[in-house]
């Protein structure tokens, strides 16, 4: 999960799913802000292999996450993320 913390992992990775950006239904969306919040609050060993793969492969998603978890002022968040603490 390199591609939510690590800038330069994170914009390859953007690049790679570029055209991939669909669109989903108010169900399928609401799950993502669920899938969201978990991972922003509970970090990436509280994700399923199915919960990691749907964030890697939406651009949105994955945008979302690592724009939230870099600019967090929770150093908690921080850590379960293995990022280094700006505040």
């Amino acid at each position: 999960m390199r591609a939510i913390i690590n800038p330069i992992v994170n914009a390859i990775h953007l690049a790679l799913l570029r055209g991939k950006e669909r669109k989903i239904t108010q169900a399928i969306a609401s799950g993502r802000a669920g899938l969201l919040e978990k991972a922003l609050s509970q970090g990436p060993t509280a994700l399923s292999p199915k919960e990691k793969r749907i964030i890697l492969y939406d651009p949105v998603l994955l945008k979302e996450l690592h724009r939230q978890v870099w600019e967090t002022p929770d150093d908690r968040i921080v850590k379960l993320w293995g990022g280094i603490s700006w505040h």
